[in-house]
């Protein structure tokens, strides 16, 4: 028996993406995983081959199933179930103002202060016309 600690990693990126759940899994469907740029889909299963060759099969055996549920825990219809062998593409969500990818569907910060400032400078001219 040794008194080796163990490591307990509490930071990091994956500490911090996984933020305060419980979760012990990362499920991504594969149809969105091919909907990604070309460059990030490498990357991506560059990373995926580095951390299979690190660590190799975990766990060497067995399968997981994966279902979809609500917050009830009640069984719902996937629609990304199937992928159908790469020809469905899911769009990115896109910023209202500027039409760029964005990660909620919310406008970016610089697009709402531009907007803002263009609005301000098209009020300021309308004060200007009729002082």
């Amino acid at each position: 028996m040794t008194n080796e600690k163990p490591i307990v990693i509490e930071d990091g990126a994956i500490h911090e993406f996984f933020e305060l759940s419980y979760a012990s899994y990362l499920v991504l469907p594969r149809s969105v995983l091919q909907s990604m740029p070309l460059q990030w889909q490498s990357k991506f299963v560059k990373m995926l081959a580095q951390m299979e060759e690190r660590f190799g099969d975990v766990p060497p055996e067995g399968t997981y199933y994966v279902q979809l549920k609500d917050e009830h825990g009640h069984f719902l219809h996937d629609p990304l179930r199937y992928y159908e062998r790469g020809r469905r593409r899911i769009e990115p969500i896109l910023c209202p103002l500027c039409g760029r990818p964005t990660v909620d569907g919310n406008s970016h910060s610089s697009c709402v202060t531009r907007e803002q400032y263009l609005a301000d400078k098209q009020a300021e001219q309308a004060e200007g016309n009729n002082g």
